[in-house]
């Protein structure tokens, strides 16, 4: 006997010719839609006529799903932002291909939860997650029971953010599937912060959480123990990004990292770091001659002790040609722009060489820079077009004889002062040392549609050696 099968358009597809008594074929569909088959039963003896019986049997296609790449350890799907958390999947795997997906960027004492769903009558699956870095995967956790379900989950311990690689794979079938289906859902649980409260940009715990940040001082942030605080920031270009945090050493250790990386908050190239243990760490990237960059700024508690501490944050856009950081921007004056101070000389107290510098200013006006020991924030005080940008703490005005300043016909004033001799309005005087920080700004007269006014610098921060 003869047993044949053809496809919708009368094409043989398969055959079966033989002398046992029984004849066989075997065929797949390979459509996503449903098809019409044909089986021809032919009796090539010349005379005579036979009985014979059909037996029809299916299995699950093999189609492969939407996720057809995933197929190694650096080929993962990548979970992040594309699957919802809770909703499962619905997969096809084949032996010897298994499945791989990614979750990027796993935060410090977060877990991901991972469970598949199959018919362990038709195949067996395991389940294991491993830490992806450049070098490869490296298990975490793993399950291989002998039911319909496994599940697994990754606890992240590290203390910062890590690539977690998930694997389903195939054990076995006892039919001899060719393919099973399962269903594939995950769900992240963040790790309790040891900072109760913690700061308004919590949590920006890793680069995807990144919070954005501009020039300024940001007061009274908190870092904790496997938990750091991560922000974003663009540099301008040709400039120079400062930033530094300030912090009690005998509150905890804080440490201080610079990165690089793309926007999708992909892997980060490290560009510098500061971990002194002194409580004043400063990192920098220069941009000089180079475009814009978006970098992150991590702020790490490296101690295991499950403490938290308080620091504040200081970004800053500097000049190869001056010292000192632009740390706030000026409202525009009656020239339609800003006015910006800038510090020109040496930061060492024991050159006592320091020249304050304000351009951008309206013609023939008079002003006089002022310093503070802490950055504060004063919007429009007493009715100014400015703001006070440091008004942090024991400020002192430059208006001794010869100090007040008057632009004249041009838009730019200078004035050398003495490190030794620094006005303070509590003492009078005061001399700068070494490891201090100094804030300075200037204030000018102005002119506006409703009269006269003032208006107020940019502001910097120097900090001196």
């Amino acid at each position: 006997m003869i047993l044949q099968v053809a496809d919708d358009s009368q094409t043989t597809i398969s055959t079966s010719v033989g002398s046992g008594g029984v004849e066989r074929v075997a065929f797949d569909n390979a459509d996503v839609v449903s098809r019409l088959f044909y089986f021809r039963v032919s009796y090539f003896e010349v005379l005579g006529c036979v009985d014979y019986g059909v037996e029809m049997t299916t299995q699950p296609g093999c189609n492969q799903d939407d996720m057809i790449s995933n197929l190694g350890c650096f080929d993962g799907t990548i979970l992040n932002g594309s699957f919802p958390q809770g909703q499962p999947i619905n997969l096809v795997l084949q032996p010897s291909a298994n499945d791989f997906f990614e979750y990027r960027a796993l935060p410090p004492l977060a877990t991901l939860n991972v469970t598949i769903e199959f018919d362990h009558d038709v195949a067996d699956l395991d389940l294991s997650g491993s830490r992806l870095t450049q070098a490869g995967c490296s298990l975490l956790e793993a399950s291989a029971s002998t039911t319909d379900v496994e599940t697994i989950s990754v606890f992240n311990d590290t203390g910062v953010p890590i690539d977690v690689n998930i694997e389903a794979a195939w054990s076995g079938s006892a039919v001899g599937a060719p393919c099973t289906t399962y269903s594939f859902v995950y769900d992240v649980q963040p790790g309790s912060s040891p900072c109760v409260p913690d700061d308004a940009f919590e949590s920006n715990d890793h680069a995807c959480d990144a919070a954005p940040l501009s020039i300024g001082v940001y007061s009274d942030l908190r870092v904790g123990d496997g938990v750091p605080d991560i922000f974003e920031v663009l540099v301008p270009g040709d400039s120079i990004g400062t930033f530094a945090v300030d912090y009690d050493p005998t509150m905890g250790d804080v440490e201080l990292a610079l990165y690089e990386g793309s926007f999708d908050c992909g892997l980060l190239t490290p560009v510098g770091s500061s971990a002194s243990g002194t409580g004043y760490e400063e990192v920098f990237v220069n941009r000089v001659g180079l475009p814009s960059r978006l970098v992150y700024v991590e702020v790490l508690y490296p101690t295991s002790d499950g403490g938290c501490t308080s620091y504040d944050l200081t970004i800053g856009e500097g000049n190869p040609n001056s010292i000192g950081e632009r740390i706030c921007v000026g409202e525009p004056n009656s020239t339609g722009l800003s006015s910006q101070v800038a510090g020109l000389g040496s930061i060492n107290v024991a050159d006592n060489a320091v020249i304050l510098a304000c351009s951008g200013l309206p013609p023939q006006t008079f002003g006089y820079f002022f310093n503070s020991r802490g950055y504060g924030f004063v919007a429009n005080p007493a009715g100014s077009s400015g703001n006070i940008c440091i008004a942090g703490g024991g400020s002192g005005r430059y208006v001794g004889p010869g100090e007040i300043q008057n632009s004249g016909q041009g838009s730019d004033v200078f004035l050398s002062v003495d490190l030794s001799a620094t006005p303070n309005s509590s003492s009078g005087f005061v001399s700068v040392a070494p490891g201090e920080t100094w804030y300075l700004q200037y204030w000018h007269r102005d002119a506006s549609p409703a009269g006269a006014t003032s208006n107020f610098s940019g502001a910097i921060r120097v900090r001196f050696l």
